[in-house]
C-alpha cells in the first residue's frame, strides 16, 4: 500500500482524548483517522453531519465586531469614493 502523510493542527486536549480512545480500542491515532477518512469517502453525507464549532478567537472577533457596530464604529456602505473618504476623515 502506498502511503502519504497528512499534517494537521488540533487542540491539545482533543489530541490527548483521541490518543486515549484509540488505545482503549486497540488502534493507533493514524488507524482511527484512516477509518474516518474511509467513512467520509464512502458516505460524503457524513460531512454534513459534523458540527462546526467556532474557535475562541472567532467568538471573540465576532463579539468585538458586534461591539464596534453598537458603538457606531463600523463603516456604512458608500456609493462613491468621495463620501467614503469624508467618512474616514470625519474625526481628524
Amino acid at each position: 500500500m502506498n502511503t502519504t502523510s497528512i499534517t494537521i493542527s488540533t487542540d491539545f486536549d482533543l489530541k490527548a482524548k483521541t490518543k486515549k480512545l484509540a488505545k482503549e480500542k486497540g488502534l493507533s491515532v493514524s488507524g482511527m483517522i484512516n477509518s474516518l477518512l474511509k467513512l467520509v469517502v464512502d458516505d460524503t453525507s457524513i460531512i454534513e453531519k459534523i458540527p462546526e464549532r467556532p474557535t475562541p478567537y472567532l467568538l471573540k472577533s465576532i463579539e468585538n465586531a458586534r461591539q464596534q457596530k453598537k458603538e457606531g464604529r463600523v463603516s456604512p456602505r458608500f456609493t462613491n469614493s468621495k463620501d467614503a473618504i469624508k467618512w474616514l476623515n470625519r474625526n481628524r
